[in-house]
């Protein structure tokens, strides 16, 4: 007999694996979810005790135990339990374990930074969500950190891949149509995590599930962050947003981006993994590295208890 049904993105994606779900339950078959990414510490209930992440709290509303990524119990999963009867499992990641360590090579003459950007939606996909407006003044200040720096290293190359895919009418490509034009700028579709191999540095413009990769690569990474995004992180995430802060990983401003990113073009050297204890600290918590064997031996454990 089957006792449990593992699922990821799909109670949230597809009303059929809802139904499906539902017809599971009938059978007391238990529903088994697996996190597939991170974000930027948002708790799932605040401490008025109301839900703040409406996206998450749907898939848990339909699921007996959430395994996530991390493995440490953090105060994102405060009252989660309580509230949709469901119990969390923090064990770690198989995915992030068996990415490739980045490898560096000092010998070029050029310095490529790839530019993965958030979602640049139209509309907004839940109310937790930051407005198409706001979001859209973030998206200019990243472009105007990138042209000055083009500008600054005539030797540098920036590669380009928005979240959907479809660059009709792309912001980012219509600002810098120039740059595109003398090859400065090139747009992928290759799957971000295979351009992560071929670059010197990483920007993001929000603390995502490319951060954890680059973390587990050991990937020169910066993160030209916003308030809106830090607001929405726990008491425990805006400690972690802070110490990158002090780090010289995540910043708020152009005039800190180019500071650092600047250091880092010319002197080369991976500055995030000198701390070793903000990096493990911040794997512990949303993002650690697991292998196989060991994922499902603590899982069937936790399963079966």
């Amino acid at each position: 007999k089957i006792k449990y049904f593992h699922i990821t993105t799909g109670i949230f994606t597809n009303d059929n694996i809802k139904v499906f779900i539902i017809l599971l339950k009938k059978h007391n078959i238990k529903i088994v979810g697996h996190d597939h990414g991170i974000n930027n510490f948002v708790p799932y209930i605040n401490k008025n005790n109301s839900f703040t992440f409406f996206k998450g709290l749907q898939q848990h509303t339909h699921e007996d135990y959430f395994i996530s990524w991390g493995r440490k119990n953090i105060d994102i999963w405060n009252d989660v339990s309580n509230s949709k009867d469901i119990k969390i499992f923090n064990i770690g990641s198989v995915y992030l374990n068996v990415l490739k360590k980045k490898t560096y090579s000092n010998n070029k003459n050029t310095f490529t930074i790839f530019f993965p950007e958030s979602p640049s939606r139209k509309y907004m996909a839940n109310l937790e969500e930051i407005t198409p407006e706001e979001n859209f003044k973030y998206k200019k200040e990243t472009c105007r950190l990138i042209e000055i720096l083009l500008k600054k290293f005539d030797k540098l190359n920036i590669i380009y891949k928005n979240f959907s895919g479809f660059y009709k009418d792309d912001y980012f490509i219509n600002y810098f149509s120039e740059y595109i034009k003398k090859k400065r700028i090139t747009v992928s579709n290759q799957k971000a995590i295979e351009v992560f191999q071929k670059v010197d540095l990483v920007l993001f413009d929000m603390l995502s599930t490319g951060f954890a990769e680059c973390l587990s690569m050991q990937m020169n990474c910066v993160i030209f962050s916003n308030k809106f995004d830090y607001n929405l992180s726990s008491d425990f995430g805006k400690k972690i947003n802070d110490e990158l802060q002090q780090n010289s990983i995540l910043f708020y401003n152009i005039n800190d981006g180019v500071e650092i990113i600047n250091r880092i073009i010319k002197d080369k050297k991976n500055y995030f993994f000198i701390d070793k204890y903000l990096v493990n600290k911040i794997q512990d918590s949303i993002c650690y590295p697991i292998s196989r064997k060991n994922f499902l031996l603590q899982m069937n454990k936790l399963l079966t208890n």
